[in-house]
């Protein structure tokens, strides 16, 4: 199977072999991946680095490939001399440990497993394929079927094509959701105002899906949407002159059409939806997302779009993370804006706020959303002033020393 008449696989391809691997193991390191997300949440309370357990599980899986290979070798090859326990002590004892010997020795057996063992291409091949199909399927099963279609309708339909193109966005995008955006040197104003935000008590809550993107543990009451939208009124601001940009009214939502959200009125001319008449125009603007501020869902999350030292001051505090849209990285935009010619799909400050658990947390969201209102007016609705936050008092002076 697959070897040249003289019993060498050199008519399979290198690329060929790697391809399979790759393929294999993708939805394993998908996996990976996600369990890295969490547990770089918890690194610090394990005092472990992510490149540390990237080793722990390299050596995990060549040991358990290690031992396949060992407990199988006899089965195939009866005759072939065996490497006792004994060799290795008179090894180490006569002829001392190096490092660089064992690993070019580790590194040397591999390669020669992988490329001239007649067990890796009769057996190990087919098995790989084997479980690239499975893997594969499992991975779409458990994604698509049981966790994409339990979140609800959201932006990407409930489709198998809208689902895949929504993990491929997302792999493309490349979003760390729990690292915040850069502040931009033009930025008005240049700081957040959630600096005195307090920690959330409490684990994180799980958040799953992408379009849409909901939690999926912790489940709050089921009229939390209505108790998060009770809010809005406090926010919305109707000034006597129709000219004034600083309009936050209740509409229809930009980003889900089928909730309502908190808007700013658009500085360009809008269409029937409330989004900008000319959406290449908006480009690169606030405008391009419809003057969406904030809005609720079913489950008791919300989305709110912050200035840049808010999203990581929400983030550090556990309130809430970022979407896996939201970039603006230039291929980004090359390909949403040229080549799609269409608005990115979400802004770079968009946030996902956790449900709230109690009234503590309605505060909390309340403020948020005040934040929210003044980064979309630029600080005139809701200004900061001299007692917005109040400084604490000096510190005590040291005693003095005894004589």
């Amino acid at each position: 199977m697959w070897l040249s008449p003289d019993g060498q696989p050199s008519l399979v391809s290198t690329l060929v072999v790697h391809s399979f691997l790759l393929t294999a193991i993708a939805p394993l390191l998908l996996q990976v991946l996600r369990m890295l997300l969490r547990f770089n949440q918890a690194r610090e309370y394990i005092r472990l680095s992510s490149l540390h357990f990237m080793i722990i599980i390299f050596f995990v899986i060549n040991a358990i490939y290690a031992i396949g290979y060992l407990t199988l070798r006899p089965l195939v090859y009866p005759t072939y001399e065996q490497f006792g326990l004994a060799d290795l002590t008179h090894h180490l004892w006569y002829d001392g440990f190096s490092v660089k010997e064992t690993i070019t020795s580790l590194y040397g057996s591999l390669f020669q497993l992988l490329f001239d063992s007649k067990l890796f291409w009769n057996l190990f091949i087919p098995f790989f394929i084997l479980q690239t199909i499975v893997n594969w399927i499992v991975y779409v099963y458990l994604d698509f079927y049981i966790d994409f279609r339990d979140l609800g309708l959201g932006g990407s339909g409930t489709t198998f094509g809208g689902w895949a193109l929504a993990r491929l966005r997302a792999f493309a995008a490349n979003v760390d959701v729990f690292r915040p955006p850069r502040v931009p040197q033009l930025a008005r104003p240049y700081r957040g105002r959630l600096n005195a935000l307090p920690q959330r008590e409490g684990p994180r809550p799980s958040i799953h899906g992408v379009t849409p993107q909901r939690q999926v543990d912790f489940p709050s009451p089921p009229n939390t949407q209505q108790a998060l939208e009770a809010l809005y009124d406090e926010f919305v601001h109707i000034p006597d002159n129709e000219a004034d940009i600083d309009h936050i009214t209740v509409e229809r939502s930009f980003l889900e059409p089928g909730l309502r959200a908190l808007r700013r009125r658009l500085t360009i001319p809008m269409d029937d939806q409330g989004g900008p008449l000319d959406p290449p125009a908006a480009f690169g603007t606030a405008d391009m997302f419809g003057g969406e501020i904030y809005h609720a869902h079913r489950d008791g999350t919300s989305h709110v779009v912050l200035h840049p030292e808010c999203v990581r001051r929400v983030i550090e505090a556990g309130w809430g993370e970022r979407h896996p849209f939201c970039t603006t990285a230039w291929y980004w935009r090359l390909y949403f804006h040229w080549y799609l010619g269409i608005r990115l799909p979400v802004p770079e400050g968009l946030v996902i706020l956790y449900a709230p658990r109690h009234q503590g947390d309605f505060d909390i969201i309340r403020e948020i959303i005040r934040a929210a209102v003044w980064h979309a007016t630029d600080g005139r609705l809701h200004p900061l002033d001299a007692n917005t936050y109040v400084f604490p008092p000096a510190p005590a002076p040291a005693p003095a020393p005894a004589p």
